[in-house]
Formats: C-alpha cells, sequence, structure tokens
C-alpha cells in the first residue's frame, strides 16, 4: 500500500471526519446506553458494554459506535498539527523561539474565543456569572498548565485538556523534527520506546497522582505527533501489509487487555491514515460528503473549543423523548446548533487574531531593528528550553511526588442500617449559585451538612466511604462530593462507581463499593471547610444503598 503526501485539502478532510466522531462523540457518550471509553485509562468492561449494547439494542449502534470510539478523532488532530507543522518547518525553518511565538498567536486567540463564548453560554443556560472556582479554573487554561494540576484537567469543559496537550507537543516539535530529520526511522523508534517506557511505568510500575494522567499530557500521545513528523519527511511511503495487520491486532488487543492498551493511540492512528487513503476517490467522487467534510474541518478547531458546553439542554431534550430516532435528531440539532454558535465565534476569533499578529509584528519589527537581534532570539531560545526543562519537571513532580505524612486527623461517620430509593428525575442545581453540578441525574445525600473546621492554613483532605449498593438496572452511578468554600460559591469532584474494574451493577443485586476522594485546601484557597455533603446520581431505574461508612482523613 502507498501512502501519498497529504495536501492541504486533504488534512481539512482529515479533520472534519475527526472533529464529527468528537461531536458525536461527546454528545452520545452522556446519553443511554452508557458503554464508557478507553481514553484516559482502561477498562476491559468498555468493550463489552459495547457488545452488550449492540446486542440488547442493534439500533442504537449509531450513539454505541461513536459512544466508544469517537475519541479517538483527537489522535487524528494530533497527527495532523504534527504533518502540518514538519510540512512548514521543512520549507520555513526558525528559532525555537520564534516558532512557540507563531504558535501562541494561533493557539490563544482560539483559546480566547472559547472563554469568551463559554462567558456567554453559563449566562444564557446557566443564568448565572462565573464564579471564583471558574476563573481560577480558566486561569490554569491560560497558563496550559491544568493537565497537570488534580481535577483542573477536564474541568470547566472537558475538551479543553486538549489545550495543554497540544501546547506541551508544541514546545517539543523542534527537538522532535530534528532528530527525526536527521536519524529518521532510527529517531522514531527512540521515541515510541521512550513514550511507552514512561506510560508503561505510570501503569504498572508506580501508581501516579490519580488526579494527573500522562494520557492528558505530552508522553502519552507523544507516538501520534511523531508519527506526524515522520510521513512529512518521509513522502510518499509504501506500507507494508504486515504492519496494517500488527496494527490491527494491537488496537483489538488494546480494547481487550490493559497491557496492549497503550499501543492503540497509535495503531489506530496508522489504520485511519491507511483507510483514508483508500477511501479517498470515493470521498471526491460524491461531492456532498467531499464538501461537508472539507467545510467541517475549515471550522473545525472552533467547533472543538466551544461544542462542549452546550451539550446540557440537547441531553436533556433526549432525556424527555427516550427512544433512538429522538437521540439521532438530538444530534442533529446538537451538531447544527455548534455550527451556528462558531459562525458566531468566528467574528471573535478573527479579532483576537488581528491583534495577536499585530502585537507579534510589533515585537518582531522591534528585535529586527536592534544591533543585537541574534543574541536576543537566543536567549528566547534559551528561555522556552528552560521553560521547558521547568514543565516536564513539574509533570514529574506532579505524577510521582506525594506529600509527607506528618498529622492526621480521623473523624468517622456510620450511618444507620437504612435503605433508600431514588425515583424522581429533575435538573440537580446548586442553591446557592444555581450552579448545575451534573447533568440530568437523580440523586439522593449520602451524608449531608457535615461541618468540619481546620486550625491549619493548609490541609489535605482525604474522605473514604463504602456501603453496598443495588440497582434494579445495569447502570453507572455516579457519586459526588460537595463543599461549601463560602456563600456564593461549590466546590464538587465527581467518581464513577467502580469496583475491582467493573463498571456496571449486576441488576437486582447487592454490590459492596468504595473509594476515596482527594483535595488539597490551598488549591481550594479556603482556611475552612463546612457543609461538606456527599450526593449519589444515578442514571436510570430505581437505586437502593446501605451500611454506608464514611471516614475523614486530614494531614498538614
Amino acid at each position: 500500500m502507498l501512502i501519498k503526501t497529504l495536501d492541504k485539502q486533504d488534512t481539512f478532510l482529515i479533520k472534519g471526519i475527526a472533529i464529527l466522531s468528537i461531536l458525536l462523540h461527546n454528545f452520545f457518550h452522556w446519553i443511554a446506553p452508557f458503554t464508557g471509553e478507553n481514553e484516559f485509562d482502561f477498562s476491559s468492561d468498555r468493550i463489552m458494554n459495547l457488545f452488550s449494547s449492540l446486542q440488547s439494542s442493534p439500533l442504537e449502534f449509531i450513539n454505541v459506535i461513536f459512544s466508544y470510539f469517537g475519541h479517538y478523532g483527537v489522535q487524528l488532530f494530533i497527527f495532523i498539527s504534527a504533518y502540518g507543522l514538519a510540512i512548514s518547518f521543512s520549507q520555513k525553518p526558525c528559532s525555537w523561539g520564534r516558532f512557540m511565538l507563531d504558535r501562541l498567536t494561533k493557539l490563544y486567540p482560539l483559546l480566547l474565543t472559547a472563554i469568551i463564548i463559554y462567558f456567554f453560554a453559563m449566562i444564557v443556560l446557566e443564568q448565572r456569572l462565573l464564579s471564583i472556582y471558574d476563573w481560577k479554573e480558566i486561569e490554569y487554561k491560560l497558563l496550559f498548565i491544568h493537565t497537570l494540576l488534580p481535577d483542573s484537567g477536564l474541568s470547566l469543559n472537558g475538551p479543553w485538556w486538549f489545550f495543554a496537550l497540544i501546547f506541551q507537543l508544541y514546545l517539543l516539535f523542534p527537538l522532535l523534527f530534528k532528530l527525526i530529520k536527521k536519524y529518521s526511522w532510527k529517531a522514531f523508534i527512540s521515541i515510541l520506546i521512550l513514550s511507552y517506557i514512561l506510560i508503561y511505568i505510570s501503569l504498572f510500575v508506580y501508581q501516579p497522582n490519580e488526579h494527573v494522567t500522562l494520557m492528558q499530557n505530552a508522553p502519552g500521545h507523544l507516538p501520534e505527533f511523531a508519527l506526524g513528523i515522520f510521513f512529512a519527511l518521509n513522502k510518499e511511503k509504501k506500507i507494508n501489509p504486515f504492519l496494517i495487520i500488527t496494527a490491527l491486532v494491537l488496537f483489538v488487543l488494546g480494547n481487550f487487555f490493559e497491557v496492549f492498551f497503550p499501543f492503540s493511540f497509535l495503531s489506530l492512528t496508522f489504520l485511519l491514515l491507511a483507510f483514508f487513503n483508500l477511501i479517498k476517490p470515493y470521498i471526491e467522487k460524491t461531492k456532498l460528503v467531499y464538501r461537508t467534510f472539507l467545510y467541517f474541518g475549515e471550522i473545525s478547531m472552533l467547533l472543538f473549543a466551544v461544542h462542549g458546553f452546550f451539550r446540557l439542554p440537547f441531553i436533556a431534550l433526549n432525556n424527555q423523548w427516550n427512544s433512538f430516532y429522538g437521540a439521532l435528531f438530538v444530534a442533529i440539532l446538537f451538531v447544527l446548533t455548534v455550527i451556528g454558535v462558531s459562525l458566531i465565534s468566528q467574528k471573535f476569533y478573527d479579532y483576537i487574531v488581528s491583534i495577536f499578529r499585530m502585537f507579534t509584528k510589533y515585537i518582531i519589527a522591534t528585535i529586527e531593528k536592534v544591533s543585537f537581534k541574534h543574541k536576543i532570539y537566543n536567549i528566547i531560545d534559551i528561555l522556552t528550553k528552560v521553560g521547558l526543562i521547568i514543565l516536564f519537571l513539574w509533570l514529574s513532580l506532579r505524577l510521582f511526588i506525594h506529600p509527607p505524612l506528618k498529622e492526621m486527623i480521623n473523624m468517622t461517620y456510620d450511618m444507620d442500617t437504612v435503605s433508600h430509593e431514588v425515583f424522581k428525575p429533575y435538573l440537580v442545581r446548586n442553591e446557592k449559585d444555581n450552579k448545575v453540578l451534573l447533568f440530568e441525574k437523580d440523586f439522593s445525600v449520602l451524608a449531608p451538612d457535615i461541618s468540619i473546621n481546620w486550625k491549619y492554613k493548609k490541609i489535605i483532605l482525604y474522605l473514604s466511604f463504602d456501603f453496598q449498593i443495588k440497582d434494579s438496572i445495569t447502570k453507572l452511578p455516579v457519586v459526588v462530593l460537595s463543599i461549601e468554600k463560602n456563600k456564593n460559591h461549590y466546590y464538587w469532584n465527581e467518581r464513577p462507581l467502580c469496583n475491582n474494574l467493573r463498571e456496571s451493577l449486576k441488576a437486582g443485586e447487592w454490590e459492596h463499593f468504595s473509594t476515596t476522594f482527594e483535595i488539597e485546601s490551598s488549591a481550594l484557597r479556603i482556611k475552612k471547610y463546612k457543609d461538606l455533603k456527599l450526593f449519589l446520581f444515578r442514571n436510570q431505574g430505581s437505586l437502593y444503598y446501605d451500611n454506608i461508612h464514611i471516614k475523614l482523613m486530614a494531614m498538614k
């Protein structure tokens, strides 16, 4: 098989396919039937959920397929980004500092546009202004450090985790480009080996911080990024059919066995690239399909940036209809709405881009006038490299270093043996600032109004609990920890019910469940906790729980 050089139209087609997969995935994986996805972590139950859902609800195949596979569109974006950068860098090489300045000139306007739309979306959808928590998380996003901080990678708007990832990959690009250009496949294989060593260490050798994952950061996706650079520098590559068969086998195994899970992303990227070369002539013959994917590709980044926080009303609408055809209709409405929002966003985006370009031109023109301009470029390069080293040292610390145990404060709450039934569905909102805690799910309070005061300014709070649970149907409930920070804001954190890698309950049978929350008071910028609550949300059906035991531990 011959994989041909991709032109600009090809990259737009691939982006169009990728963004449509991501849009549908991020909508469908919030509505039943729920399969889960092996994106940031692994569970073999998810592939079993895929098969059981297809068997029990064959009409839901579109929902199920995109719920499980749709997130792989991100890998196509990573590949195409690296491919396009390598082509551009080959034609117009530049210094590390100048490269990063150009990247930030394109990345920041997109993120700022998304934040502006998010601000207005919260006013329209939730009738509220942004809280202190929102602004804090936005600050982390603007610094591109949110995937390095506990519980910030997917905060506010889940898809925004990609901004931190692509920023880290941009920092690495000039080095990767030079290595692959000089040493070709030897450098490519070396990068793969290094990436997989880091991933396997985090998965099997040392359990990292559970709130920070390699799969949201550069080490987890270097293989796909390096593949894009490699193909850009090695045009018109002939592919041995054995490689395609190997990639297919690795992808299949990666969905059944955790030991092969890290290979699933690179293998599927390779398979999708080969598949695109096969179907491209047929896409070009069908003008409507060709123009549709091309259009989606042209506005793909705006679609990606703004679609996440517009899902809520459409998920609520789908839950009212609760039918296969209703879900398809609502999905189409969702996509059309996001396209409309993207067209409106384009005006903000173009204006912000013009400001950044003007500012960049001014900086470059100022440097060019200086007689020692080469020294300035060298200083920028040095600062960029130092920043890169600091960034990955921080990532290592966040992943592998835990604070020392100095002092423990224990409080145990044993609830009476009481069974509760949850049966009234409605949208859960925070009473203080009318903030939606989760999408439409039923809930009940496990541990209400536990007041806690700490005499230390910096405390890490551990909350562990266990209880028995019984569900009348096989659905996946979610546990949410809520803490009142002040009169106007709540902090919350959520956990899916998972016991021994099982993500669904056996209908009608009692199951034991336990988990632990970890929260840093310094990260929340508060000196005391009060009114801690533990909620149990469900998706559908009657839900019973019993024998609740809750233990609070504080570590100085």
